[in-house]
């Protein structure tokens, strides 16, 4: 009898998937070619979970277009759930998936609008932060952070302005 070693050198990432793979493996005799033999058997590679999470945001001030990139860079399919994280006051997140299942290597790009709840009627601009939370079926929190800046629906600017003139004209009189 003589045996024989196998080894299987396997792909890092997401590019082979956890869990049980079944296999199967013919060894045939060099010296006679109707010996056949068959071992078979169950390779178990570890579930490994990761996943990133980018952003871009498009707008300015008061309403802004922000997406989310969530891409599974472990070897598992994940069910990843996001939500809002903090303070609901202030600013309102608008999008229609909130929940999402990727497979292995694969990414989305989610959308999200962005609104000011109120504008105040004149004073400074306000930056208000937001955060969003993903999190995957286990566990596995990842956030992003961002600002919306609310402008006053009568900027400073003029107002001071015109308060300036008017005192000047006042004055000149």
């Amino acid at each position: 009898h003589r045996s024989a070693t196998i080894r299987f050198r396997l792909p890092k990432g997401h590019t082979i998937q956890g869990g049980r793979h079944e296999f199967e493996v013919q060894i045939r005799s060099p010296h006679h070619k109707n010996y056949l033999t068959r071992v078979s058997g169950t390779l178990i590679i570890p579930s490994l979970s990761d996943f990133a999470i980018r952003t871009r945001q498009s707008g300015m001030n008061n309403s802004v277009q922000f997406q989310i990139q969530l891409e599974n860079v472990g070897n598992t399919v994940e069910t990843y759930k996001l939500q809002r994280k903090g303070s609901k006051r202030a600013v309102s997140i608008s999008g229609d998936v909130w929940e999402v299942s990727l497979l292995p290597g694969s990414s989305c790009w989610l959308s999200y609008q962005l609104k000011a709840d109120r504008r105040p009627i004149f004073g400074p601009d306000l930056i208000k932060p937001f955060e969003i939370v993903a999190t995957s079926n286990l566990n596995q929190e990842k956030s992003v952070k961002g600002t919306l800046t609310v402008t006053p629906v009568l900027p400073m600017v003029p107002i001071v302005t015109a308060l300036v003139i008017l005192a000047t004209l006042v004055v000149a009189f």
